[in-house]
């Protein structure tokens, strides 16, 4: 019975002791270790650092130097040498637009300073002359008190005046058509009656209208600016009358072609050769300046052809059996309404 009692409860357990274990190392290598490795990256990234930097300057370097170039071209340009081309197979496809912009408006400010310039020499060299002849009878006029000599240097000085006064507006309106500050104002003409209504204009300013005789298409509309082909018109006209011996026969009329109509002016022309063809238009050109007559102030056929180019015209000249043959177009039909 003892026995069964003492069974039922747990026997007591023997008390336990907390235990510490201490370890101890040298950490003297592990220090110096740890800081070597601290220093070997610090240095690793500083190196890097460096190098990302030296690498970043190179490729920087290297891709501006043609934009470097570029500059340097365009500083060296200057109004007394002529245009040098920015554009060339040496500079990088992501600089190309900007060169081929650049040699568009340096063009356009070349253009307009070269026109200054022309405009300026032609001025001085057609001025020249007239001036000299006015000082000339002036200066004549003076010495005596002659009322007829007088009168006589008042008619040379009045000559020389209008001979300046036509040079200088021919000089105007071609500066004027060739900066663009006249735009075309195109309206629906009749070539033929344009032809006609000039004719007339020259019959009644002249003694020589009688000369020029229409052939031809009898009507062809187009669109146009009147006032601009006229002026081209009468220049034609005027200089085959001025140019044309005495007593020949002109012909002018409008000859249609698959491509549209034509202008066509011939009048003979037996001083005039092949050679001299490219020349015509040029400013004061003259195949036999002793020959000019008086009212010539040498702008015609260049203010021809710059109106030509304004109206996206072709002036050409040729040469046909003796003849000069001046044509001008194509016009195309004026589509019927």
């Amino acid at each position: 019975m003892a026995a069964r009692w003492r069974s039922r409860w747990p026997r007591a357990r023997p008390a336990t002791r907390a235990a510490l274990i201490t370890v101890a190392i040298e950490r003297t290598d592990v220090d110096v270790l740890e800081r070597r490795i601290h220093l070997s990256l610090l240095l690793v990234s500083l190196l890097a650092a460096l190098g990302a930097a030296t690498l970043a300057i190179v490729v920087v370097n290297r891709g501006l130097r043609p934009l470097l170039r570029l500059g340097g071209r365009v500083g060296s340009l200057s109004p007394e040498t002529a245009q040098v081309p920015l554009l060339d197979a040496t500079l990088p496809s992501e600089l190309a637009p900007l060169a081929a912009a650049l040699d568009s408006a340096f063009g356009r400010l070349y253009d307009a300073l070269e026109r200054e310039r022309r405009f300026a020499r032609d001025v001085a060299h057609e001025l020249r002359t007239p001036l000299a002849e006015i000082r000339t009878s002036a200066e004549l006029a003076l010495r005596g008190g002659d009322p007829g000599r007088a009168a006589a240097a008042l008619a040379i000085s009045l000559a020389a005046v209008e001979r300046m006064q036509r040079s200088v507006d021919g000089l105007l309106a071609l500066s004027r058509y060739e900066s663009g500050q006249a735009e075309p104002q195109p309206e629906p003409l009749d070539l033929r009656a344009l032809l006609e209504q000039q004719r007339q204009v020259l019959a009644r300013a002249t003694s020589a209208g009688a000369h020029i005789q229409l052939e031809g298409a009898a009507e062809w509309w187009t669109s146009s600016d009147a006032a601009l082909l006229e002026r081209i018109v009468a220049n034609l006209l005027q200089n085959a009358v001025e140019y044309a011996p005495a007593g020949s026969r002109i012909l002018a009329g409008v000859k249609v072609t698959a491509e549209g109509a034509w202008l066509e002016v011939r009048n003979p022309a037996p001083d005039l050769h092949d050679s001299d063809l490219p020349q015509l238009g040029e400013r004061f050109w003259r195949k036999r300046p002793e020959r000019a007559p008086d009212t010539h102030g040498g702008l015609g056929l260049a203010l021809a052809r710059t109106l030509a180019r304004v109206l996206v015209l072709q002036l050409h000249f040729r040469l046909d059996a003796g003849d000069l043959v001046a044509r001008l177009g194509p016009f195309p039909a004026l589509p019927e309404a």
